[in-house]
């Protein structure tokens, strides 16, 4: 059989097992798959499995009758984002020369593209959208812990992948195994160390940088909420370990970036004290997205992209140089964050209107060094962190409502009228510092970006329902200390 078919008979499975189960816990099978990357059909443009199966969710509420996002904030956003990401796409193909093809089929150009990711769009809302279905009872906690559970899964098969190739020097999950790809096209994650060849693994998150940040995510909620989600010691040591192993094996750059950044928003949520006012969390959120979108920009224009992608060649000798040459020599902007940005400098307009819906390889080509032709010229290349995806869709506005989007799923402190229990008060303290290094781990790697919503919304909404319908069945139990305060229930 081939490995091809494989993506297909886990959608199917996940379907089936979706269908059968009752409503609210039903979003367990999509939130179990969401990092999942490596399972994404091809079929002529990419959907991962997690999106189709939210996709048959919304019908199953629709013929229920529980699906109504409308009323919900969220909704409002979701129609802003996509109504300037169109509108920037309709400026940007006019401009366009129509003699322009991209590799990979209709799907990939014009509006074709636009009209794929708009629905990719939409799908990425569907989880948050079914998450506020009219009278479910949605088991948050159950939900929390099935994502950690499946992260937890993706690092040991990335561990065990390691292992075989080790033993073997084979390796079972190499890029591309289910993409139909031929043979000689599969792609194994290899760095050279002191004359031998050392795996990078990438277990079924799609590539080794995807499974290190994926392991970040599971080592940050540990970190807040360790005991809660694996009650067991021996559990939270295994996830620890297995998290903590992870990264070192991917000795993926942006695992390293995304792992310091967490922790220090986290720490600093922690001299802080105290829950943050939904202002504060705005605040937050713009000065970071600012600070991020400076840097890149500043680091792009000062920077010789040829210089970028001949740097660091040579052979470290020792696992210490590797994993200096893997990590902090490399703190620069992704590949392809790199040339798009580029584009958009060039035009300061791009920078204020976006480039338009899965249109941020437009007008690039002209900025792609000789040495990343081979894998970049008209082929669609995509923003890999999720400021540079938003402010390419549709520019300075977009990136304003991705802003109002996370702090719309972060709770925060609003009204003093308001009293919590101490239970809810300290449940507001780990939310925040859960969600927030979430967030800004959203922002400089999208492949987390999903993931990030998601857990924000499950843990957002299970405070709102506790204040707002006195429903403490599905908090997740913290510590009985702390004070009685408000909190907004911002969704």
């Amino acid at each position: 059989m081939s490995a091809e078919i494989v993506p297909f008979i886990v959608l199917g499975l996940a379907v089936s097992i979706a269908m059968r189960l009752p409503l609210g816990k039903d979003l367990a099978v999509p939130a179990f798959l969401l990092p999942w990357f490596a399972l994404t059909p091809d079929i002529g443009f990419s959907l991962p499995l997690s999106k189709i199966v939210f996709a048959v969710l919304i019908i199953k509420y629709l013929v229920h009758g529980r699906f109504d996002p409308v009323k919900s904030s969220i909704f409002l956003i979701y129609i802003l984002l996509l109504a300037s990401g169109l509108g920037a796409a309709s400026f940007a193909l006019w401009e366009t020369s129509s003699g322009v093809e991209f590799v990979g089929g209709a799907f990939r150009n014009g509006w074709l593209r636009v009209f794929v990711t708009a629905v990719s769009l939409t799908l990425g809302f569907a989880p948050i959208f079914l998450l506020l279905a009219k009278k479910v009872d949605i088991p948050f906690h159950f939900l929390i812990r099935c994502i950690c559970i499946s992260l937890l899964t993706l690092c040991l098969i990335g561990i065990f992948q390691f292992a075989v190739f080790v033993i073997t020097g084979i390796d079972i999950l190499p890029l591309g195994l289910f993409t139909g790809a031929e043979a000689e096209d599969l792609r194994t994650g290899l760095v050279s160390m002191g004359g031998s060849l050392y795996m990078r693994p990438g277990s079924l998150s799609g590539e080794p940088k995807s499974l290190g940040i994926t392991a970040c995510v599971l080592l940050l909620m540990l970190i807040t909420m360790g005991r809660q989600i694996f009650p067991s010691k021996f559990a939270r040591y295994l996830a620890s370990g297995a998290g903590l192993l992870t990264v070192l094996l991917t000795q993926s750059t942006s695992a390293f970036v995304s792992l310091c950044l967490g922790l220090a928003v986290y720490l600093g949520l922690r001299r802080v004290g105290r829950p943050l006012r939904t202002g504060e969390v705005f605040s937050l959120y713009t000065v970071g997205a600012v600070l991020i979108l400076t840097v890149f920009l500043t680091r792009v224009s000062d920077t010789d992209t040829i210089g970028l992608s001949t740097q660091y060649i040579e052979e470290p000798d020792s696992i210490i140089s590797l994993l200096q040459s893997r990590t902090v020599n490399r703190l620069e902007v992704e590949d392809f964050d790199v040339i798009i940005l580029k584009s958009m400098l060039n035009d300061p307009t791009m920078i204020v209107i976006g480039k338009g819906l899965g249109l941020a390889h437009l007008f690039t080509n002209d900025y792609i060094p000789d040495v990343w032709r081979y894998y970049m010229q008209d082929r669609i290349i995509f923003p890999k962190t999720g400021l540079t995806f938003y402010l390419a869709s549709g520019g300075i506005f977009s990136v304003f409502l991705f802003v109002m989007l996370m702090t719309a799923l972060t709770p925060g402190i609003q009204r003093e009228r308001d009293l919590l229990d101490r239970r809810l008060w300290q449940y507001l303290i780990v939310v925040q510092r859960t969600v927030i290094p979430l967030m800004f781990l959203a922002m400089i790697r999208i492949y987390v970006l999903e993931l990030s919503l998601l857990v924000g919304a499950i843990l957002t909404l299970s405070l709102q329902y506790a204040v707002n319908i006195h429903d403490r069945r599905n908090l997740l139990p913290v510590n009985r200390n702390g004070g009685r305060r408000p909190v907004s229930t911002p969704i």
